[in-house]
């Protein structure tokens, strides 16, 4: 990945140090955007449109805090990888965080180049977990295109059930489940169960794009 395919997102609410790390990351040939709460980066964030990218998150943040933001990045899974900006009596909260789900944090006052270069680490996991918030939210759509009994269907043969048996649960022919089995077959795009499997561990592992960001 180049440089200028990561999303630098800077939430930080002292303005003189988001302008200085804007200005930092593009000359490093990032696109970068800036927000002074984290309410309003939250309110703006769409993971289902969002490009590569990571955050750099402020602890101490007016009305929502910094490592709050982390929890719902992480709760909503979305596709950002989050280091987090500390003060030397914020570090028990940073080490926190990053058990919460953080990259990494940097101590105040940094070095630019540490910054940098935590930057550059987190690029691969950035591409990784947008690459898999993409497949998921795929497998998502998909899995909304069935009918509740398609649905029904879909995880009686994800447990290995043959047709008969799924048409016996389901009170329904045997023809009948071979029917609803190909549609489901054909609305996920599958050609196998193990396919089927892979949409349903993706759907299982990641909340929906429209998750609420407060619950």
């Amino acid at each position: 990945m180049t440089a200028n395919n990561l999303l630098v997102l800077i939430v930080d609410d002292d303005h003189s140090m988001r302008d200085a790390l804007q200005t930092l990351f593009e000359a490093a040939g990032y696109v970068a955007k800036s927000y002074a709460t984290g309410e309003a980066f939250l309110d703006e964030l769409d993971g289902s449109s969002l490009q590569a990218g990571c955050v750099i998150l402020d602890v101490r943040l007016p009305g929502i805090s910094g490592i709050e933001v982390n929890r719902i990045i992480a709760r909503r899974n979305l596709p950002l990888p989050v280091i987090i900006i500390t003060g030397h009596g914020d570090i028990p909260m940073a080490v926190t965080a990053v058990r919460d789900g953080a990259f990494d944090f940097v101590e105040k006052p940094f070095e630019p180049r540490r910054l940098l270069d935590l930057v550059r680490q987190c690029e691969s996991k950035a591409l990784e977990l947008r690459r898999a918030f993409a497949e998921a939210a795929e497998s998502g759509r998909r899995y909304q295109s069935l009918t509740p009994r398609e649905q029904e269907v879909m995880k009686l043969v994800i447990a290995g059930l043959p047709t008969k048996i799924v048409a016996a649960r389901l009170g329904i022919s045997t023809r009948t489940a071979e029917s609803h089995r190909a549609r489901v077959m054909e609305k996920m795009g599958t050609s196998s169960v193990a396919d089927l499997i892979r949409h349903d561990q993706r759907l299982s592992r990641t909340a929906s794009p429209g998750a609420s960001q407060d619950e």
